[in-house]
């Protein structure tokens, strides 16, 4: 692949205090012509910033999924509730399960604007309602937010420990060694030196795999695994 100077981005991603208090300037050349450092980027749909923040990109599906969910109340009174529910599907989750499990990482204060949104599209697709948001989850078998990006990531860590994985996924993950633990295949967690290490699928991987139970992580094909998996964080 042939490198275009001007469509090549470079950055320097590290900690909030390292960039306040030495700003990593990079002087990057590509054939006589100076590569541009920038704050953000977008790669593959996913924005990335030079702390791994995840802001830009929430703020990015924020302002999506909002313009979808003005659609969907618009047209709320003109199609039944199964059909509300495949527009949320294919034009609200599908937005918010791209790459979850790079950015689920992100602050609390990201996580409360999206989880608004998501709780706002439940009440649209089940209206003129008086019980409670998370009855009408329960019946329309959806998860809360915090759980339904939990089940994506459970959903990826079963294909990582049954090798349905890119290999350099796999080698991110060790058996624990641990002589207390009786599960067969329970992870071992790495000791982060810092607290953004532990939005790294390495560490919140593991870790969520760890807190599922052994029938549902021993399930062997995917769609068992999410079956079990769903029933559990439902309940």
């Amino acid at each position: 692949m042939v490198l275009n100077p001007s469509k090549t981005k470079c950055m320097v991603i590290t900690t909030r205090q390292k960039h306040q208090l030495h700003p990593p300037p990079l002087i990057l050349s590509l054939n006589s012509e100076c590569i541009k450092q920038v704050k953000e980027h977008k790669l593959l749909g996913v924005i990335i910033d030079d702390q791994l923040s995840w802001n830009a990109h929430v703020d990015h599906l924020c302002k999506v999924v909002s313009k979808n969910l003005f659609l969907l109340s618009k047209i709320v009174d003109f199609i039944d509730v199964p059909t509300r529910k495949m527009f949320y599907n294919a034009h609200i989750q599908s937005h918010i399960d791209y790459s979850s499990t790079v950015w689920d990482g992100c602050s609390e204060a990201c996580f409360r604007r999206l989880n608004s949104l998501h709780r706002r599209a439940v009440r649209l697709i089940l209206p003129k309602r008086t019980d409670s948001t998370e009855e009408r989850m329960s019946d329309l078998d959806m998860l809360p937010l915090r759980k339904h990006l939990l089940f994506n990531k459970g959903v990826f860590m079963h294909k990582i420990i049954n090798l349905s994985a890119p290999q350099y996924l796999t080698n991110l993950f060790r058996p624990s060694a641990s002589r207390y633990n009786t599960r067969s295949n329970h992870l071992s967690v790495p000791r982060p030196r810092i607290d953004i290490f532990k939005s790294s699928i390495a560490y919140s991987g593991a870790h969520a795999w760890n807190t599922f139970p052994e029938k549902v992580t021993e399930a062997s094909t995917v769609s068992t695994f999410r079956a079990h998996l769903f029933r559990h964080l439902k309940c």
